[in-house]
């Protein structure tokens, strides 16, 4: 609570009946996504497990990242202590390129996009039925977006991307690796976050 208020709110009533804050993501852009080795990183989750699911399973999601650290914590960092990461977190995971392949139209679900939907930082924190429920009205409003860009909540300086199945043919990955595979650009990820490996 934040002044005798949530920090989180649901969807007001109108939202329906007003414009999104909408940022559009050029054609060409580079996204990353790092994913289970066993299935195809083109997925769209239906599961209701992940922040932006469906909350009843009628869309699915794919969730990415604009850089390699945005994927990195929103997959790796989410599950660790903060202090080190787990050698075999790393090789049941593969890392995709992937690149627009259209301009994408995404509800800006942060900077000043909260105050236009109505919502607050804490809102696109909260708990998954707070925010699947965000992500079922912004996916039925009449705007039809593509998805919502938000902040990872592990590196708010990092920007993340909850692509909804209506946007699948915009998106292509040209590159799956496992992530042991690339220490390249591992090794500057555990940098960037002083994390050791340990088994």
């Amino acid at each position: 609570m934040t002044g005798g208020r949530p920090a989180w709110r649901l969807p007001p009533p109108d939202l329906d009946q007003r414009p999104l804050p909408i940022v559009l993501i050029a054609a060409g852009t580079p996204v990353v996504r790092i994913h289970t080795r066993h299935r195809d990183p083109l997925y769209f989750g239906r599961t209701g497990e992940a922040r932006f699911d469906s909350p009843d399973g009628a869309y699915g999601v794919c969730y990415l990242g604009l850089d390699d650290a945005a994927a990195f914590v929103e997959t790796i960092l989410r599950d660790q202590d903060l202090r080190g990461v787990a050698r075999s977190d790393l090789t049941r995971r593969a890392l995709a390129d992937g690149v627009i392949t259209r301009p994408v139209k995404l509800v800006a679900f942060g900077g000043s996009g909260l105050s236009r939907l109505r919502a607050t930082a804490g809102t696109v924190h909260s708990t998954y039925r707070v925010t699947q429920a965000w992500s079922r009205a912004l996916w039925a409003h009449t705007d039809q977006p593509d998805g919502l860009q938000y902040r990872s909540r592990f590196d708010d300086d990092q920007r993340c991307v909850a692509l909804f199945d209506r946007a699948s043919a915009a998106l292509r990955f040209t590159a799956s690796t496992p992530l042991t595979k690339v220490p390249g650009r591992l090794g500057p990820l555990l940098d960037r976050y002083d994390l050791g490996l340990y088994d």
